[in-house]
């Protein structure tokens, strides 16, 4: 798939089963780098006056990120602010 400027970079993937008898598994997902680490935690810090202008910016990020995979026939059934995660970290950049 063609990669998207709002789309994190998906890297590879890993399932690992359990050596310890219980049957479970393990799966990891291993994706570029998001240091700003998801948009919940940005939401929920009340220290953080966030401008409406950033807000704005990232709703329209995740909504062309969105448009971009129903282009594609893909469909994210788990949208939510837990899951976007943020490349930058804005709480220590000039964007708020």
């Amino acid at each position: 798939m063609a990669a998207h400027e709002n789309l994190v970079q998906y890297i590879g993937a890993s399932n690992n089963p359990s050596t310890d008898g219980t049957g479970l598994s393990a799966s990891y997902i291993v994706t570029e780098l998001c240091v700003g680490g998801d948009l919940l935690r940005l939401l929920q810090n009340h220290d953080v006056a966030l401008a409406w202008k950033i807000r704005i910016r990232i709703a329209m990020q995740v909504a062309g990120a969105i448009r971009f995979l129903h282009a594609k026939n893909i469909i994210h059934r788990d949208i939510k602010s837990s899951v976007s995660l943020l490349l930058y970290d804005l709480i220590r950049t000039e964007y708020y």
